[in-house]
């Protein structure tokens, strides 16, 4: 028997609800949840992935040294405090006459701010200007990446100059 205001639902032979709008509302539930599951998760993943892209240092800066030696045949020439400081920090700077080169940045580095030419950008010193037939070691080994170096954390850089 039918009331009025009253949904009417049977039930089958394995105790299942027919009718009404029980189940059509349970499966349109579960496919926005699994749906909004979904979305979180490649929004989550895609934070948080590889860029894919190889010049990507970090998206969380950093705060690295490396150690410059400027060696113009048997003088060695001193890296200059204060490269990079003044009115503005510069993320690439000096602080001493020790050659050690502070790396400071925040956010997003990319492999192109390391680059070596920028420490001699900044002096105001191109590379070039120390001499000619320039050979340069990186930990020891030799590079000829030169202004392109991508400098990292520790590394010791010497450029002999003949």
């Amino acid at each position: 028997m039918n009331h009025p205001g009253h949904d009417h639902h049977t039930l089958g032979k394995a105790g299942h609800e027919h009718g009404g709008h029980g189940s059509a509302g349970m499966y349109l539930r579960r496919f926005w949840t699994v749906t909004a599951l979904l979305i979180a998760g490649l929004l989550g993943w895609a934070a948080f992935a590889p860029s894919g892209n190889p010049a990507l240092v970090t998206t969380h800066g950093l705060h690295w040294h490396a150690m410059l030696t400027i060696e113009v045949g048997t003088t060695t020439i001193p890296v200059p405090a204060g490269i990079g400081l003044g009115a503005s920090e510069m993320p690439i700077h000096t602080h001493d006459d020790t050659g050690r080169i502070h790396m400071e940045f925040p956010g997003v580095v990319h492999e192109s701010d390391l680059e070596l030419h920028r420490v001699f950008d900044e002096w105001g010193h191109p590379m070039d200007s120390f001499g000619s037939n320039m050979i340069m070691t990186i930990n020891s080994a030799t590079s000829t990446a030169y202004g392109s170096y991508v400098m990292r954390d520790g590394d010791t850089i010497v450029l002999r100059y003949e």
